[in-house]
């Protein structure tokens, strides 16, 4: 069975002094050892940087441009990509 990851969880595993880093984090590495296919969107790349860069003034970890980079590089080499499809049988 494969999995999409969602943001939050994403988000979540990279900040270790957020309240639930230890369960984002353990979660997606059980997920990983399983051999089951785990998946991320470019969506979820968008959402996180959004987040991710946010100030902590205004309800964000305030990552750098720099560590959201390195943060995306490990999405990107640990989990697979879900490429968007356009949707079969859509009227135009």
């Amino acid at each position: 069975m494969s999995v999409l990851i969602d943001t939050n969880v994403l988000l979540r595993r990279t900040q270790p002094d957020h309240p639930h880093h230890q369960v984002a984090a353990g979660s997606v590495d059980r997920l990983l050892a399983s051999r089951e296919p785990v998946h991320f969107t470019l969506q979820n790349i968008a959402e996180f940087w959004n987040v991710a860069t946010r100030p902590a003034e205004h309800n964000g970890p305030g990552f750098t441009v720099a560590m959201v980079r390195v943060q995306i590089e490990l999405i990107e080499d640990t989990l697979e990509l879900l490429p968007d499809t356009p949707r079969r049988g859509l009227v135009r």
